[in-house]
């Protein structure tokens, strides 16, 4: 299934969620929030992969994945997964 429209977005819960991430660090969270909603799939654990799909490269994501992991929890299938976006696909 593939979300091609758009999706509920919630400004004042994701800048509450973020407001410790630099502008770079939440640059990267949000092109992972939207690459999970526009597939309609948790993301690979893996972070080259990651950092291809926002955008950046393997050491830029390497030095602000310690911050972003915080947000990803890794789901049975070895995927990435945050929670309201699973919410919000099903």
């Amino acid at each position: 299934m593939k979300n091609e429209n758009w999706f509920k977005w919630y400004p004042g819960r994701f800048k509450a969620d973020t407001m410790h991430l630099s502008v770079e660090e939440e640059g990267i969270y949000r092109r992972l929030i939207d690459h999970y909603m526009e597939t309609a799939q948790p993301l690979p654990n893996n972070l080259q992969a990651l950092a291809r799909i926002a955008g950046v490269t393997v050491d830029h994501i390497e030095s602000c994945w310690p911050v972003l992991s915080a947000f990803f929890q890794l789901g049975q299938n070895e995927k990435l997964h945050l929670k309201l976006c699973d919410e919000l696909v099903s």
